[in-house]
């Protein structure tokens, strides 16, 4: 079974990124076979309606939905880093999807609850917040809501930046979601050289309200490195 998979949003640190996101392409292709959808941009969609984050990456999301030919297809930003553990959790995950187990995953990592999670799985509707992981989403595409109704549901919903909770607008009534922390990061930069380490202490130590994950990433090198 071919996997789509649709990249979205401005490409940022993609110098780095790219070599990385190939171990997890590489990897789809000889377990499923895939095909790319790159919506990648250099700079915003001028036709985009909304102006917070959130929004505008779920509305770049939907857009790139509607034209994957594929039944499953997972979506990745620009600047998402895999470790090797979390390239076996998107597997792991689009197995369950494939399975029927689950429609919808959000994946990343929460870093203020699950800093050191490898592949923890909640149910996403009932999560404390709202909130989600959305660094990569795998989705059954029968199970995402209708694009002109999440659209106007964007229209009069509260502003929030994030796409942690807005991302929770693509649920269709039926749709069983899950919401995964695995080792997963966010870059900040490019690299010449790097490691599992560097690119989640360079990220991590920007959450400045969280100083438990913070002293378990500093002091955990060695784990990290080995994720």
């Amino acid at each position: 079974m071919a996997i789509g998979i649709i990249q979205i949003g401005l490409k940022r640190f993609y110098g780095t990124a790219k070599a990385n996101h190939k171990k997890l392409y590489d990897t789809l292709s000889k377990r499923y076979g895939i095909t790319v959808y790159d919506y990648y941009r250099d700079a915003a969609d001028p036709a985009c309606p909304f102006d917070q984050s959130g929004k505008v990456q779920v509305y770049d999301f939907l857009r790139a939905k509607d034209t994957v030919k594929e039944d499953i297809f997972i979506k990745v930003r620009s600047d998402v880093y895999f470790t090797r553990t979390a390239i076996e959790a998107v597997c792991a995950e689009i197995d369950n999807v494939i399975a029927g187990e689950s429609d919808i995953v959000f994946m990343g990592i929460d870093f203020m609850n699950d800093y050191a999670a490898v592949h923890k799985r909640e149910d996403a509707r009932t999560v404390n917040g709202h909130k989600v992981t959305d660094f990569v989403v795998v989705a059954r595409k029968d199970k995402v809501a209708d694009t002109n109704t999440i659209i106007e549901l964007l229209k009069s919903s509260v502003k929030d930046k994030s796409g942690n909770k807005t991302y929770n607008l693509i649920l269709s009534e039926s749709a069983i979601a899950k919401k995964v922390s695995t080792q997963m990061y966010i870059l900040r930069k490019d690299y010449a050289d790097y490691d599992n380490w560097q690119i989640y202490w360079d990220w991590s130590s920007q959450y400045l309200k969280s100083p438990v994950a913070q002293d378990w990433v500093k002091n955990n090198a060695d784990t990290i490195r080995g994720f």
